[in-house]
């Protein structure tokens, strides 16, 4: 039945409308992953469809602190946007020489590059 538009539906299946919404609308849940990018396994969070690297803290950097090498950040990671370097991401990684950045990235976390004393240049890169 149909009045000026609105069409009535039963029920079950307006509760089920008003229920998918209703999901859909929900924040996207935020989770721990790890993604091996050119030899490189990165650890990262999500949130919101987007990936940060690093979990926040010095006991949980974005990568190994033993990597001895130049590394770029990849543009994704899991299928997520990189767009945040997380504080003490690279903390204490010694060995890195070079950080390439994509230009996804819009924010670099506090003491992200801390006693990293081999860094001799970061680059930030366009797509």
């Amino acid at each position: 039945m149909s009045y000026k538009g609105i069409v009535a539906t039963s029920g079950k299946s307006m509760l089920m409308a008003i229920t998918l919404a209703s999901i859909m609308s929900l924040p996207r849940a935020m989770f721990a992953a790890t993604a091996t990018v050119n030899g490189i396994t990165w650890t990262y969070t999500v949130s919101n469809g987007e990936a940060s690297l690093g979990g926040g803290t010095s006991s949980s950097p974005a990568i190994l602190t033993s990597t001895t090498r130049a590394i770029t950040i990849p543009s994704k990671l899991g299928g997520y946007p990189v767009t945040r370097i997380g504080r003490y991401a690279f903390s204490d990684c010694r060995g890195l020489t070079i950080v390439t950045i994509p230009d996804t990235v819009r924010y670099i976390g506090d003491n992200a590059f801390r006693n990293c004393s081999a860094l001799r240049g970061v680059t930030i890169v366009r797509a």
